[in-house]
């Protein structure tokens, strides 16, 4: 396993925004919740995670990928996972450079696993399925 420092941090989706969709089920690491989230963008779709620090100061290790077509893809080497260090509180969306698809026709969902600093990963957790159609609409299940 290799760690990458930076997990890159963008403008935070707001809960209402209709082109971030985010597991309804929340996860936690310590003080941190965590929900794994894909983000439609003009021309592509992104693949992160929310995160939500009740607490205080935590550092977590971050797996990310994607789902397309039934088939696992993750965002870097296989068993990578990027750092981040969560600020109490704090909620933030975090990605990597690059974990994206352009916005076609097909069915995609972000995976996440995460971990405190210290200690096992999480199960993976999936965002809902994205239905991009082929006129670039998309639907959720």
């Amino acid at each position: 396993m290799n760690g990458r420092p930076g997990a890159v941090t963008g403008p935070d989706p707001l809960p209402t925004d209709p082109d971030t969709h985010c597991a309804n089920r929340p996860q936690a690491v310590g003080s941190v919740t965590w929900t794994p989230c894909a983000r439609v963008t003009e021309d592509s779709v992104q693949f992160g995670v929310m995160v939500s620090n009740a607490g205080g100061r935590q550092a977590l290790r971050i797996r990310l990928g994607y789902v397309r077509t039934q088939q696992f893809a993750p965002c870097g080497a296989a068993d990578s996972y990027v750092t981040a260090t969560v600020e109490a509180g704090k909620t933030l969306w975090l990605t990597t450079e690059g974990c994206s698809v352009p916005r076609v026709h097909a069915a995609v969902q972000a995976q996440v696993t995460v971990a405190p600093s210290r200690g096992p990963f999480s199960e993976a957790s999936r965002s809902p399925t994205l239905h991009i159609q082929p006129d670039g609409s998309v639907r959720t299940s």
